[in-house]
């Protein structure tokens, strides 16, 4: 079955602005867009229309905080503290990344992550749960 939500890092290119996730983010949005069309790639089947598209972010920044980057206004606050080991371990599966080490732990592992919605569905509030509503 077609995906119900999809979800990508924000077109600021997430909490370090790196052009990587930037691009990663606007292929992902315009494909969410282009998949409801039934002319955008017909080879691969019948168009589908996932319900919503939300994009990773973050709270606004602290005056101290290395990196001043804002990301868009949370609707979705998920607490991620059981997921802290996985997230590492996949983390350390990435050996061109470790140069990133230390602000991957300051940005990744110490608080909850936050989404916003991009398109679609609204999302309910101060829902903890980025399918709630589908």
């Amino acid at each position: 079955p077609p995906p119900r939500g999809v979800v990508t890092v924000g077109p600021e290119g997430a909490p370090t602005g790196h052009r990587g996730p930037r691009a990663i983010s606007r292929a992902t949005t315009a494909a969410w867009f282009l998949a409801r069309v039934a002319t955008a790639y017909p080879e691969h089947g019948a168009p589908h229309a996932p319900a919503r598209l939300c994009y990773l972010t973050w709270e606004r920044p602290r005056p101290d905080d290395e990196l001043q980057l804002l990301g868009l206004p949370a609707d979705v606050r998920i607490a991620t503290g059981a997921w802290r080991e996985p997230k590492w371990r996949a983390f350390l599966a990435h050996a061109s990344q470790r140069h990133h080490e230390a602000r991957f732990r300051s940005l990744s592992l110490e608080r909850d992550e936050f989404y916003a919605l991009a398109a679609g569905v609204p999302v309910p509030p101060g829902c903890d749960d980025l399918l709630a509503g589908l």
